[in-house]
């Protein structure tokens, strides 16, 4: 198993692609953690079939693409990922110059 002892971060897991990456994920042996906005139910069925692959698997309900409601702090285990705590670090987008 390619990612034995990795985390991977799933956006969307309720859901579609989200559902389909996380499985990969999970194949090759990486825990998990399933975000979810709307789509509850969705995401913790998927936390349960991949714990039968074998993987920790947690579910979370933030929307990611507000800073204020995630934080990531670390690089391993799943008890890291904090829900409504202090904003990430902003990405900043490359600004155009005046065509």
């Amino acid at each position: 198993m390619k990612l034995e002892g990795k985390v991977a971060l799933i956006t969307g897991a309720g859901r579609g692609i989200g559902s389909v990456a996380a499985e990969a994920f999970a194949r090759e042996g990486a825990n998990l953690v399933l975000n979810y906005g709307r789509a509850r139910e969705g995401a913790e069925k998927l936390a349960t079939k991949v714990r039968g692959l074998g993987v920790d698997a947690i579910t979370i309900q933030a929307d990611v693409s507000k800073p204020d409601e995630v934080q990531i702090d670390g690089q391993n285990g799943l008890g890291q990922v904090r829900k409504n705590r202090h904003p990430l670090q902003q990405r900043r987008r490359p600004t155009q110059s005046p065509a």
